[in-house]
């Protein structure tokens, strides 16, 4: 897991019908972390810009489902790349312990406006999965959870059953920025290369959770 994290904010959940309303989950809990990778540079610019998202549902005397995701950019020097790892897990009734769900077989991403959801490449059924996203959508992605407009995160299991699950949180623009600009954002237009590139999806977390 990214441990260099520079806000955790509060999110709130909302109505955004995007499929059935048998499948579409609006969590209970939310929260949002801005994932920046400072390197020393005087210009205080980063090799890793991105978002983690973690969202729970929470019934009555059953274990807590616990959805995990990480959209992250980093670049080469004269390419970026974006990805995202996703996963979802049941925490137990009593400790920190969580277990992956069924494996997911694929994973969808809609934003506001879309005509249809974006289907995320991944490499192999798995529970985290890992997968690929064209750039411009992930700055479409980003620019969503940092300014509170409405991401659906849609995904099938193995054995066929659907989530449709929503994300939205508080317009964070001019309350929770660093700058004028929305902070991922402008992390992405000055991103350089790490010392050791790795896929920025690869870093999935498969830990306790919060």
């Amino acid at each position: 897991m990214i441990s260099s994290r520079l806000a955790v904010l509060g999110l709130l959940a909302a109505s955004w019908t995007v499929q059935a309303a048998d499948s579409l989950i609006t969590p209970d809990h939310l929260s949002l972390a801005y994932l920046i990778r400072p390197i020393k540079d005087a210009r205080k610019r980063s090799s890793l810009c991105g978002m983690h998202v973690l969202a729970s549902k929470e019934t009555k005397g059953e274990p807590t489902i616990q959805w995990d995701f990480i959209f992250s950019v980093i670049t080469d020097g004269s390419t970026k790349i974006a990805g995202i790892s996703a996963g979802s897990f049941e925490r137990a009734l009593t400790g920190k312990v969580r277990t992956p769900r069924q494996e997911i077989a694929e994973l969808r991403l809609l934003t506001e406006g879309d005509a249809e959801p974006l289907l995320v490449p991944v490499s192999k059924h798995g529970n985290p999965v890992l997968g690929a996203v064209p750039v411009a959508y992930a700055n479409k992605v980003l620019d969503a959870l940092d300014s509170g407009t409405p991401l659906s995160i849609l995904i099938t299991y193995a054995d066929g059953q659907p989530e449709s699950l929503l994300i939205k949180g508080r317009n964070n623009v001019g309350k929770f920025n660093l700058s004028k600009n929305q902070v991922v954002r402008e992390c992405i237009e000055t991103i350089v290369p790490a010392k050791e590139p790795s896929a920025p999806y690869m870093e999935t977390n498969t830990g306790s959770g919060r």
